[in-house]
């Protein structure tokens, strides 16, 4: 599967290995290998991009788990 996300700036490759689905539980478990490219374009694109990706990191539960939970090596 490809899916270009035009607001990020990205595209990603998903290659679906295993799919399930449990009708007792309605609920699907999948899992597969992906990689993401950017896409290209214009010093524009990417300075937008750039905002968005910013935007949609702040408020998302990985900014959430990077600002409060301390990295312990």
């Amino acid at each position: 599967m490809i899916i270009e996300n035009k607001r990020l700036g990205y595209r990603i490759h998903y290659l679906l290995k295993d799919f399930g689905y449990s009708t007792k539980n309605n609920t699907a478990l999948y899992h597969g290998d992906f990689s993401f490219e950017e896409l290209p374009g214009s010093d524009d694109d990417k300075k937008k991009w750039a905002k968005n990706r910013a935007e949609t990191y702040r408020g998302s539960f990985m900014h959430f788990y990077d600002r409060h939970i301390p990295i312990r090596l």
